[in-house]
């Protein structure tokens, strides 16, 4: 399963042209649907976004310990003043943390809060943005995003039973809802450098297309994420959509 910390789901993906790890809490707009349905919050074009930029007072990278430490702090913070904590982003050397308005006031009771802890380096910026944004453009993960931790789940599945990290043929088994599309997507995945394989009973009414591509890669998470994000972001146009991937197991068990 994806990695997970109550309800935020983590993923790798790049932010501004560096590697960044991502968290978002992935109930959040259920939530803030079940508040306006209730009566506990009005439903508004405009809602106020806040911004929290961390670094350590040594200007270096962020220790995994340090962010933990700090995501500790901020969703304490958060609960404490009503906040929401929908998300945050670290790249290099800065903690991003995303927070909307819970009660009236929360955040700016969660910048007083956050400002007053001691050891780091701290920036709060305040806007207004339209039907949450930032959460649903920059945070919420696609297909693409979230194919990126089902690549970690199959990789480690393999090198937990002695696999390499040796180059071998992945078949990513591709679904299509007519045979249309499936048809019109071959010849694109063939000019982006995949070979083309067999057709596949799919066993779905929505997406009763199946077709094998296939692509040479090394078991590196950098180099099999690569595959799948360039084989999921062809599909789209077709209304495409990769459903796993597998290849042949390289034991080093068995050659001892």
């Amino acid at each position: 399963m994806p990695k997970t910390t109550k309800n935020y789901f983590t993923y790798d993906w790049n932010f501004e042209g560096k590697s960044a790890v991502f968290s978002i809490d992935l109930d959040f707009l259920e939530c803030a649907r079940i508040r306006v349905r209730s009566g506990a919050a009005q439903e508004r074009e405009i809602t106020p976004l806040l911004t929290v930029l961390i670094g350590n007072r040594k200007r270096s990278v962020l220790s995994a310990k340090e962010v933990q430490k700090l995501l500790e702090i901020a969703r304490r913070l958060a609960a404490k003043s009503c906040a929401c904590l929908v998300g945050s982003i670290q790249c290099g050397l800065v903690l991003r943390l995303y927070l909307y308005e819970g009660d009236i006031g929360s955040l700016e009771a969660f910048s007083a809060l956050i400002n007053a802890e001691k050891g780091f380096h701290k920036q709060c910026v305040l806007i207004e943005e339209s039907d949450y944004s930032t959460y649903r453009t920059l945070l919420l993960p696609t297909d693409a995003k979230q194919q990126t931790e089902h690549n970690r789940e199959n990789l480690e599945f393999l090198r937990d039973r002695g696999d390499t990290l040796a180059p071998r043929r992945l078949n990513i088994h591709m679904a299509f809802p007519n045979e249309p599309s499936c048809l019109a997507f071959e010849p694109k995945a063939l000019e982006s450098g995949f070979a083309v394989g067999s057709y596949e009973d799919t066993g779905s009414n929505e997406f009763a297309f199946g077709l094998i591509i296939h692509k040479v890669c090394a078991l590196e998470k950098i180099e099999v994420d690569a595959v799948t994000t360039a084989a999921i972001e062809l599909a789209e146009p077709y209304g495409g959509r990769l459903i796993f991937w597998d290849c042949p197991a390289q034991s080093l068990l068995k050659r001892r």
